[in-house]
């Protein structure tokens, strides 16, 4: 499983549909791209279903619950039934990008490919599109940035969850390709920079907005919270 991946924790909530909704389609735009993230998720929705049909744990009292449930999870993920329906499903896996480069869960957000989105321009490198999804507590966004470009040094005053959806940028901690996942917590600071062969779209989801850092940071920091919120 790619490094750049969600962790079980992450898939596990998507799977029983705990996530918030901007988080959902981070991870949706992740399984797009990534096999083994797909694998997991349909095991744990064979788990989720073979229990819902296991007439034994409505008898289990809540003390009893957390113990029996981590055994019977065990056996359900090794057993020949969840085998077969792994098989089952093995062919309907295929990653499903449309010929304009959108994923196919985000084809309602976008739909009409990314050039028919309303672009602001921070420069002449990057340009972010800002996406509709009730969701008030985070902001949702498209990030499409010229190949070569540097993006200056900056933190997150929030939880910033990235996913890659053409091309590829770096970082300090490594090379992303499309599907990675990438969690930056608040207070992390990076300098990406895209590959020079082709411009980069990333999705975003960001708790709070990003703080550049560095000799210019006073100066462009209130630029930025003017255009974001503009």
């Amino acid at each position: 499983m790619n490094k750049f991946s969600p962790d079980i924790h992450w898939l596990t909530e998507y799977a029983a549909g705990n996530l918030p909704l901007s988080h959902s389609i981070c991870v949706a735009a992740h399984l797009n791209f990534n096999s083994s993230s797909r694998a997991i998720v349909e095991k744990l929705d064979c788990v989720g279903s073979l229990f819902f049909s296991d007439e034994s744990i409505s008898d289990l009292s809540d003390s009893e619950l957390s113990d029996s449930f981590k055994e019977k999870t065990l056996e359900k993920i090794f057993s020949s039934q969840l085998d077969s329906r792994e098989k089952k499903h093995s062919t309907d896996t295929i990653t499903q990008i449309d010929s304009s480069g959108v994923p196919s869960c985000l084809k309602k957000l976008i739909p009409n490919g990314f050039d028919k989105l309303k672009w602001k321009s921070f420069g002449k490198s990057l340009r972010i599109s800002h996406l509709e999804t009730g969701d008030s507590q985070r902001e949702v966004a498209l990030h499409r940035i010229s190949p070569g470009a540097k993006i200056a040094n900056h933190d997150h005053r929030g939880q910033e969850i990235t996913v890659v959806l053409k091309a590829s940028f770096s970082d300090e901690d490594g090379l992303y390709m499309p599907g990675d996942f990438i969690v930056k917590k608040s207070g992390e600071k990076h300098k990406p920079i895209v590959s020079k062969d082709s411009e980069c779209i990333c999705l975003t989801v960001s708790d709070g907005p990003i703080k550049l850092t560095g000799f210019f940071a006073r100066f462009l920091n209130p630029f930025l919270r003017l255009k974001t919120s503009g």
